[in-house]
């Protein structure tokens, strides 16, 4: 079945911004379709339907082909791109991030991965400032992110920006006078803590 990896991409990063029950599958299918990406060197994909079950019932996976932005044969110089790269460690981290049961972090980087979909496909490049906003929200849970992807996310917002954001957020999540000197965040253990 041919698919239109930049659909599967948002589908499953929106899936995961609202914690739909489907998103590990979602997520799954995506790491499988940017697996047949990188190999096909193409965003418009041959994979089998086992891959993507009943994804076809939740959304348009099958992309109407003749809308393409950017020649499919062209997508060699943009899958090592800052945007794919984000994309592709995003899949990972979020698979891993599920896996773990950490749903703030999942929905934070889904909203914040969100938006790239739509640049992989585009000959216009991410700007970095246009991307900030998206990154303060994945870095509101950034000691839960793993290194692969805090790098992922600096480059496509750009190191100095990444390093004020994190600083602005340290100084409006940390109370006056607390000796605070890192981005602080609940333990893992606790973010999905219990109620009484």
């Amino acid at each position: 079945m041919k698919v239109e990896s930049s659909i599967v991409m948002f589908q499953a990063f929106q899936s995961c911004r609202h914690l739909l029950p489907e998103m590990a599958f979602h997520v799954r299918a995506l790491v499988s379709v940017l697996d047949a990406v990188r190999k096909q060197d193409t965003f418009v994909v041959d994979v089998p339907e086992s891959i993507l079950g009943s994804l076809v019932e939740l959304g348009p996976v099958r992309s109407a082909l003749t809308d393409v932005r950017f020649p499919a044969e062209a997508a060699g110089a943009l899958v090592h791109s800052t945007v794919f790269a984000a994309i592709e460690v995003g899949a990972l981290e979020l698979e891993r991030l599920i896996a773990a049961g950490s749903s703030k972090p999942v929905s934070s980087l889904g909203y914040a991965l969100h938006v790239l979909p739509d640049l992989v496909r585009s000959p216009d490049e991410l700007r970095p400032e246009s991307f900030a906003f998206n990154f303060s929200i994945a870095a509101r849970h950034w000691d839960e992110l793993s290194a692969a992807m805090r790098n992922a996310l600096g480059a496509a917002v750009g190191q100095e920006r990444a390093a004020a954001i994190l600083k602005k957020l340290q100084t409006e999540q940390s109370p006056p006078n607390s000796g605070f000197s890192g981005l602080q965040q609940t333990p893992p253990s606790r973010s999905l803590g219990r109620r009484s």
